[in-house]
C-alpha cells in the first residue's frame, strides 16, 4: 500500500520527495522535505518546491499545516505563523 503525503512526511527516515495536489489547477508538485516543527499543539511542514510554482521563487520554502487525524495537508497562508514556522525551523537548525 502506497503512504500518504503526511505519512511520508511524518516519517523520521524519510529520504522520498512529496508530490502534493497544489494550487488551482491541482498541478502535481514535487517538493522537498526541508523540516517538520511543532508548535502549539499543531504540525507544520516545510517544503521546498522542485518543480516551478508561479510567484514562489527558487530559493523560497512553504509553510503546510499537518492534520495528523484525517490525513490532511494545506497550505498556510497567515504570514504571522509562516514567520514562527520559520523562525523555529532556524532555530533547530543552530542546536
Amino acid at each position: 500500500m502506497e503512504k500518504t503525503a503526511v505519512e511520508i512526511i511524518l516519517d523520521e527516515n524519510n529520504e522520498e520527495n512529496i508530490t502534493l495536489s497544489f494550487g488551482d489547477n491541482d498541478e502535481e508538485i514535487e517538493f522537498e522535505q526541508v523540516a517538520v516543527i511543532e508548535l502549539d499543539d499543531e504540525v507544520f511542514a516545510v517544503l521546498h518546491p522542485l518543480d516551478a510554482i508561479d510567484g514562489v521563487e527558487e530559493e523560497e520554502v512553504l509553510v503546510f499545516k499537518i492534520n495528523k487525524e484525517n490525513k490532511a495537508i494545506e497550505l498556510v497562508e497567515d504570514p504571522d505563523i509562516i514567520d514562527e514556522v520559520i523562525d523555529a525551523c532556524l532555530d533547530d537548525e543552530e542546536e
